[in-house]
């Protein structure tokens, strides 16, 4: 009697995961933090904003306040995100950032802050250079 081993997909999906947390975890590497690139923010008031970086999304994506309110992002992921004002455009062809130079965190590593106060009234795109195509928000300041 013979017997016939059969292949199984496991192996296969467990190197697509483990390629994929690769991708996501590894988006670059820790040389700007330690060149003190990004600001640390400080304590945020209890009548500023937060918002946090996780799973890839700023949560909240909308976030508003009143005009002299500093809001607060934190970096909870592994890997790096970014805080950059500006826009995304769509396009065929992929996404094309455009930032507009209002402000910017940097890379920020897990567990880091940043920080920015916001003195006029309007609306505010932002989104993390790293990840261009998914994580966008938005600060929406009230008069």
């Amino acid at each position: 009697m013979r017997f016939i081993r059969r292949h199984s997909a496991r192996p296969a999906i467990f190197a697509m995961l483990f390629a994929l947390f690769g991708l996501l975890t590894a988006c670059g590497d820790s040389t700007e933090q330690a060149a003190g690139k990004a600001k640390p923010s400080k304590e945020t008031s209890g009548s500023g904003g937060a918002v946090t970086m996780k799973l890839i999304q700023f949560k909240p994506a909308t976030l508003e306040v009143a005009a002299g309110t500093e809001v607060a992002w934190t970096q909870t992921d592994a890997g790096f995100h970014t805080v950059t004002s500006g826009t995304v455009e769509q396009g065929t062809g992929g996404v094309t950032p455009r930032p507009d130079g209002k402000f910017d965190s940097s890379r920020l590593v897990t567990d880091q802050t940043f920080s920015f106060t916001f003195d006029e009234p309007g609306a505010y795109p932002y989104y993390c250079s790293i990840h261009p195509a998914t994580m966008r928000g938005e600060v929406r300041v009230k008069g």
